[in-house]
């Protein structure tokens, strides 16, 4: 799940507060996987916007811009669109990762568990 927002805020943990990290609904921080600075940002957030209506998550509320699309569409679609924008991938996104690394011990643990041999006989 991708926001595909425009922000004028300085500081991104300000703008991640602003997306209700304090509400207990939000299983994670939002946390941030890129951004794209452009001088033509309204624009592009308005052509990312009409390129993924049909991912959508809410398709009653046009103020909540949470699309189902992967990251690497949205950075091939910013590069058809505004190949002058710079997409920056180099932003951390701990709760993510740590989320992904426990869900992989969980698959091995689960995966070992398989893998033992049972009892011919009981």
């Amino acid at each position: 799940m991708v926001n595909v927002g425009l922000s004028l805020w300085e500081g991104m943990a300000d703008r991640r507060i602003s997306h209700g990290n304090t509400n207990a609904s939000v299983p994670f921080l939002f946390d941030t996987h890129a951004m794209i600075y452009s001088e033509e940002a309204p624009a592009l957030e308005a052509a990312l916007h009409t390129e993924f209506a049909d991912q959508r998550i809410n398709a009653t509320n046009m103020r909540k811009e949470l699309f189902r699309v992967t990251l690497a569409e949205v950075e091939e679609a910013v590069q058809r669109l505004a190949p002058d924008a710079d997409f920056h991938t180099d932003i951390e996104a701990q709760e993510f990762y740590e989320t992904l690394a426990k869900g992989k011990e969980l698959a091995e643990r689960l995966a070992e568990n398989d893998a033992r041999e049972l009892p011919k006989e009981i």
